[in-house]
């Protein structure tokens, strides 16, 4: 598969000025991952958390997804809220000997 890196970086409007290299922080974001969060606030907006079962849902299609794209079981696939959070869940794993919390995104 050859990745038309151009196309990629359109995605990106920040690229379009700057280039990043502080991933570790707040980078920046897709638009197609903001159109995303903004629908999700909006529900959050007009609706509060009665969507959860909902979203459990769709995080469990996107998980089926990443694992696809990357050759991986779903189990394998844990979302965190940025790097920091993914280093300290692993960390705690690591010393109870669990990912059942890290793969089911509870802190």
């Amino acid at each position: 598969m050859i990745i038309e890196w151009d196309r990629v970086r359109e995605l990106f409007p920040a690229t379009k000025k700057f280039v990043y290299l502080n991933a570790a922080e707040g980078s920046p974001v897709c638009i197609l991952s903001a159109k995303e969060a903004k629908a999700f606030y909006d529900e959050i907006l007009t609706k509060g958390d009665l969507p959860w079962d909902e979203w459990l849902e769709k995080r469990e299609v996107v998980r089926e997804k990443v694992a696809k794209l990357i050759n991986a079981d779903k189990s394998e696939i844990a979302f965190t809220l940025n790097t920091s959070h993914m280093l300290i869940k692993l960390f705690n794993s690591s010393i109870t000997k669990t990912s059942s919390s890290l793969q089911e995104g509870r802190d």
